[in-house]
């Protein structure tokens, strides 16, 4: 919904069911993260295709790499946090080492964007 946001607790995995509601199961296979953004990427983009996008903030390691390289090859939308904006830049710089990004800027600069990307005239 608008205007809400969803803490997902560390153990558990984020998906949304064929009827759009959220459920948290355990988590079964060992991830290197956790939670883990891969995960809830692949699982978004296995619910809402070519219609899903992602902002990747700062982080470490190369967690969310794997989605978002799945989410480029599907023609969906991956945009970074620039890496001189970030308190830990690792993960935004590994996926823009890949050249799957189509926008990288502040916290500021892509929300600007998105609120462009989404406005309708």
């Amino acid at each position: 919904l608008h205007n809400q946001v969803i803490v997902t607790p560390v153990n558990k995995r984020l998906t949304i069911n064929p009827i759009g509601a959220i459920e948290l199961n355990s988590i079964q296979e060992e991830q290197p993260y956790s939670p883990s953004i891969n995960m809830v990427l692949e699982d978004m983009l296995s619910r809402y295709g070519k219609t899903l996008g992602t902002i990747i903030f700062s982080g470490m390691g190369d967690d969310g790499l794997r989605g978002c390289e799945a989410l480029h090859a599907n023609g969906s939308m991956v945009w970074t946090q620039s890496a001189e904006t970030c308190v830990i830049s690792s993960m935004p710089e590994n996926i823009v080492r890949k050249d799957i990004v189509s926008f990288s800027g502040s916290p500021k600069k892509l929300a600007e964007k998105l609120y462009d990307y989404l406005r309708v005239d």
